[in-house]
């Protein structure tokens, strides 16, 4: 019997496995949070003036820093395509089982990848959870970074 890890918004309340967890720095003050989508975008909402006029640093990484996969001649992989093979059919995958699937599936590329290079390359729509004892990458995420709609079936009655 697996153990189901409940993640709750820390403004709504609401459990939901669609809460995400967003780390905030202001001053000497680091700031984490879990929200479900629509905070998180009402809070973006809020800090955009702020970012407008203020001056940001890129927290993004660079694709060298990243990790960005390329080909033997160069050529940038696409992660989040290579990601959605391996997880076909598949709700969500371990960190580190993707790794070890992307190794497989290209060992010229990711031979040295380890969990937290996947992690840092991937982008922020896509970034893993903690759950169950492990860190996960879930399939409506990837699709999503890919700007894939996702298809919800209806409940059965």
């Amino acid at each position: 019997m697996g153990v189901r890890t409940v993640r709750y918004c820390d403004i709504t309340g609401i459990a939901s496995d669609d809460v995400t967890h967003h780390e905030l720095q202001i001053d000497q003050m680091r700031v984490e949070v879990d929200l479900v989508e629509a905070e998180y975008q009402r809070l973006l909402q809020a800090l955009q003036p702020f970012i407008d006029a203020g001056r940001v640093e890129a927290s993004i990484p660079t694709p060298a820093a990243a990790g960005t996969p390329t080909t033997g001649d160069g050529q940038p992989r696409d992660l989040l395509a290579d990601l959605t093979a391996i997880m076909a059919g598949r709700k969500r995958v371990e960190l580190k089982e993707a790794v070890a699937s992307l190794q497989q599936l290209d060992p010229a590329t990711y031979g040295t990848w380890a969990p937290r290079v996947l992690a840092k390359a991937l982008p922020a729509a896509a970034k893993p959870y903690r759950s169950d004892g492990g860190r996960w990458i879930p399939m409506k995420r990837i699709l999503a970074a890919r700007g894939t709609p996702t298809t919800r079936h209806p409940k059965k009655t």
